[in-house]
């Protein structure tokens, strides 16, 4: 928890600060904090830290070189990291490192040019609140996720040049990467349209919409998505035995009506949020996460990118709040849900098995 809030503390005191110096020293402890959390965590510290972790970083301290390393495994970024990582600590913990401070450094970097839309320290809050502790878990796919975050602001100017090099970069540290593309293309266009941002029925109309169809075509769109050559490795994510259906569907159940609940009622509160391009592709990135994901863990990691729009959406919502009073309720009520989620998730159900925390010292 102290972790948490020192980030948070150092975040706030770059966004605040006019001085360049302190800027770049209070962005550089705000990504080592984390960073050096994450990588000097025993090997028993997230699920997927002591499976492939230490068997990749074993497999590259018995080579003699790169080339001789060549481990097809794993994605060739992840393979430059884990190789010279180990080589550089001499086990496993010069890896995940590197992993941790290209993480890091990509979430502060994103966050950093949404300042403007809220927080900075508000959003690497909620990121350490909601996605941290997974980063130990998902190490691949946590670094292309916090790539493809970096690069969001170029989707929301229109850069898509840009935007696609950084879906090129996260590709090569998880091929699933690639997906994300063409998919938040799709719905930023949507969501940026005037019909969709002004008319109010339409937009509830056409998120119920995009759930009956995905829900009647999800069969159609299995069959169609394992058939993507570097896809098919997660085909066994199909298998019955890795479904959500007993463990997460009722969350995410919870989490759709919640949205649905916001799109019909919430705009009580939340004034001028219509008018907003970038909260409505949060939150339709969202419902279209949730409204896919029922019971099928293959769609959970090949939608994972979306679910990070998480921290956007919800460290976004007290911009919208009028009343000055209200805005601080609604503050409050962010962060202690947030709080909530994360002892719910990562302490009492100790999901990715990152809690509680060590070190190697």
């Amino acid at each position: 928890m102290y972790c948490f809030l020192s980030t948070a503390f150092f975040a706030y005191l770059a966004s605040r600060s006019k001085n360049k110096g302190v800027i770049i020293l209070c962005s550089a402890i705000c990504i080592l904090i984390p960073a050096l959390m994450g990588g000097f965590r025993r090997y028993n510290i997230g699920t997927d830290s002591g499976g492939y972790g230490i068997g990749i970083s074993r497999h590259a301290m018995e080579s003699r070189s790169f080339s001789e390393f060549g481990y097809t495994g794993v994605e060739p970024g992840c393979r430059i990291l884990f190789y010279y990582g180990v080589k550089m600590w001499g086990d496993y913990t010069g890896a995940f490192l590197l992993f941790q401070l290209l993480t890091m450094t990509c979430i502060y970097i994103g966050a950093y040019r949404h300042r403007k839309l809220t927080s900075l320290a508000f959003i690497m809050l909620i990121f350490m609140l909601h996605f941290y502790n997974r980063t130990f878990n998902e190490i691949r796919q946590g670094t292309a996720a916090a790539i493809i975050f970096m690069g969001i602001s170029y989707l929301e100017s229109k850069h898509y040049l840009k935007f696609a090099l950084h879906i090129a970069a996260a590709t090569c540290f998880h091929y699933s990467a690639v997906v994300t593309f063409p998919l938040l293309l799709g719905v930023h266009a949507i969501t940026t349209s005037r019909i969709y941002q002004k008319n109010r029925t339409f937009k509830l109309a056409f998120l119920y919409g995009v759930i009956v169809f995905l829900f009647l075509t999800r069969p159609a769109l299995m069959s169609i998505i394992t058939r993507i050559p570097f896809l098919t490795k997660y085909v066994y994510l199909f298998d019955p035995k890795y479904d959500n259906i007993n463990v997460l569907t009722i969350e995410y159940l919870g989490e759709l009506i919640m949205f649905l609940c916001y799109g019909t009622i919430g705009r009580k509160i939340l004034d001028g949020v219509l008018g907003e391009g970038n909260y409505n592709f949060y939150e339709f990135s969202i419902i279209f996460y949730l409204a896919f994901n029922f019971g099928v863990q293959f769609f959970d990691r090949m939608l994972f990118y979306n679910e990070w729009m998480n921290i956007f959406l919800v460290s976004t919502l007290p911009r919208f709040v009028k009343d000055k009073n209200l805005k601080i309720l609604v503050t409050m009520a962010v962060i202690i849900t947030s709080f909530v989620y994360w002892y719910r998730m990562f302490v009492y159900i100790s999901v990715f098995a990152t809690y509680p925390y060590k070190s190697i010292f």
